[in-house]
């Protein structure tokens, strides 16, 4: 799967899956949103409280996100990630951790590029099954 990240004309940052219809759009929305909604701070604190969870000092990390009316919790373990939320109509979905991990660097890679409307950044991360 390949993500490109870019900033729109108004500057501000974006990103989407290349060849979505490939993916189930729901469940790819959760990377999307856990991505897209973190800074290069939150990035930094997910990694390092990820790697407390790999090492076994941590069980789980749980990370909240609210976007407008929706609420999206998604819980780290050392083998799998959960992806939760308030609404019925969807259902809630897992992947592997090297997933996240995967977009949240390429995430943070694209962050620190400059922030001007030609900066584009493409990354891949490990095919799934969305």
């Amino acid at each position: 799967m390949k993500i490109l990240c870019f900033y729109n004309d108004y500057f501000e940052k974006d990103c989407e899956i290349k060849n979505q219809e490939k993916y189930n759009i729901l469940h790819s929305r959760y990377l999307l949103n856990l991505i897209f909604w973190s800074d290069k701070d939150d990035i930094d604190y997910f990694l390092e409280s990820i790697e407390e969870v790999e090492k076994g000092k941590k069980e789980v990390f749980e990370i909240g996100l609210v976007i407008p009316d929706i609420y999206i919790y998604i819980y780290i373990y050392k083998e799998k990630v959960l992806f939760e939320h308030n609404l019925g109509w969807y259902a809630n979905w897992e992947c592997q951790l090297k997933i996240v991990k995967e977009a949240l660097r390429g995430w943070k890679k694209f962050l620190e590029m400059p922030k001007e409307k030609d900066t584009v950044y493409e990354f891949e991360i490990s095919d799934l099954d969305l």
